[in-house]
């Protein structure tokens, strides 16, 4: 189960092994989950036995990578090997994912959907899925966008990419429509990392969002080894236990 630090934070990571996720999640106390992404696997069945070895010491996450559309339905068949903490999903296939988990029993999944930032503060693109995406961009209000992922019982809003603190503002209508929405957990996702971590959560909770869970990636991960930093993620702790 996901566990959300004072209920209202965690965090999502990347482990290159299974010592490597240990030690993270004994510095994150738990509050955290692991990213298996289905980009990363030539075989399916492959980041199934990870996120199986993984599901031992943490929450699990199953994502496309890199917010790649094509990947939905390979992450979609991890999860239902796996039953996942968290997956991570397209807009426009994240209500088939939900109906599809619940219906094989995952009741306790968080599925999010994800919404990309437009040029334009208050409208975020929709056609984020592996069809629409090679279409003309679909520019929804944020506020309709939120009230669309409420009706198909998706639990939380990917924002993404935002390219560190770049597109806080537009990140911070999604946030305040989603939460206006009902809609309890909100994902910022790109570029965060242990400088700007505290401007864009903080801007989260402020805008009403019940639960914040960002994705740091890469900016942690030491390039030699592949291993998350865990210095980084205790530096990340300290920043967000200060702010709820």
């Amino acid at each position: 189960m996901l566990k959300f630090y004072k209920d209202r934070i965690a965090i999502n990571i990347l482990a290159h092994d299974a010592d490597n996720l240990i030690e993270l999640n004994k510095i994150a106390n738990g509050y955290m989950a692991v990213g298996i992404m289905a980009q990363h696997y030539a075989k399916i069945e492959d980041a199934i036995k990870v996120a199986n070895e993984f599901k031992k010491y943490s929450a699990i996450s199953v994502g496309l990578g890199d917010g790649s559309a094509s990947q939905w339905e390979r992450c979609l068949e991890i999860a239902k090997a796996t039953n996942p903490d968290h997956v991570n999903q397209t807009y426009p296939t994240a209500g088939y994912a939900k109906g599809f988990l619940t219906a094989t029993g995952y009741t306790g999944t968080i599925v999010n959907a994800l919404v990309k930032p437009s040029d334009e503060i208050g409208k975020v693109v929709i056609s984020t899925g592996p069809l629409s995406e090679k279409n003309i961009e679909t520019l929804v209000d944020v506020s309709t966008a939120a009230a669309m992922i409420k009706e198909a019982k998706i639990d939380s809003v990917k924002f993404f990419p935002m390219h560190g603190t770049e597109k806080l503002d537009h990140m911070i209508a999604m946030a305040k429509a989603a939460s206006k929405a009902g809609i309890d957990i909100f994902e910022p996702t790109g570029g965060i990392n242990e400088d700007n971590i505290e401007t864009i959560v903080k801007a989260c909770l402020d805008a009403g969002c019940k639960k914040v869970m960002p994705h740091i990636y890469s900016s942690i991960v030491e390039k030699e080894t592949g291993k998350t930093k865990s210095e980084s993620v205790k530096k990340i702790f300290e920043i967000l236990s200060k702010i709820v």
